[in-house]
C-alpha cells in the first residue's frame, strides 16, 4: 500500500502530465513552510502569485489540492514540486503533531473519545422504587 514513506518519482510521475512533471523541477526551490501532519503534507509554493498545496495519501490514494487555477488533469507543476520535495528531501519538512485528522488503524479510522460525563440523578428511577 502506498504510503509517504514508500512515496516515490514514479508514482508522483503517474499523476502528472509531463508538462507539469518537467515544470515541476524549478518550483523546487520556490517552497516554503513546507510541513507534514500525519499523512498530509502541506507547503506554499511561489510562483505568479503565492499557492497553498495540500497533498497527501489516503487508504493508499495518492490526493493534491492548490490554489492555483490548474484544471486540465492530473496534479499542477506546484504539487508536483512539494511531492518530489518530499520524495527526495523528506528532512526539509519540519513535522507536526496530527490534531485535524483522525487517526487511522489500517483501514479503520480511530476516532479518540474521552469519557461520558457522569452525574448523580436526582431522584432513583421508577422501576427500582418500585418494591416486589
Amino acid at each position: 500500500m502506498l504510503t509517504l514513506e514508500t512515496l516515490q518519482e514514479k508514482d508522483v510521475k503517474n499523476r502528472v502530465s509531463r508538462s507539469s512533471f518537467q515544470k515541476a523541477e524549478p518550483y523546487l526551490k520556490r517552497i516554503q513552510e513546507a510541513e507534514r501532519r500525519g499523512r498530509k503534507l502541506t507547503a506554499l509554493v511561489s510562483g505568479s502569485h503565492a499557492y497553498q498545496v495540500e497533498t497527501g495519501i489516503e487508504a493508499g490514494e495518492l490526493w493534491a489540492k492548490c490554489t492555483c487555477p490548474y484544471d486540465w488533469g492530473g496534479f499542477c507543476k506546484h504539487s508536483a514540486a512539494v511531492l518530489l520535495k518530499w520524495v527526495r528531501q523528506p528532512g526539509s519538512f519540519r513535522l507536526e503533531a496530527e490534531t485535524e485528522t483522525p487517526q487511522m488503524l489500517g483501514e479503520l479510522e480511530v476516532i479518540p473519545i474521552g469519557h461520558p460525563r457522569s452525574k448523580t440523578p436526582d431522584k432513583l428511577p421508577e422501576w427500582i422504587q418500585v418494591t416486589w
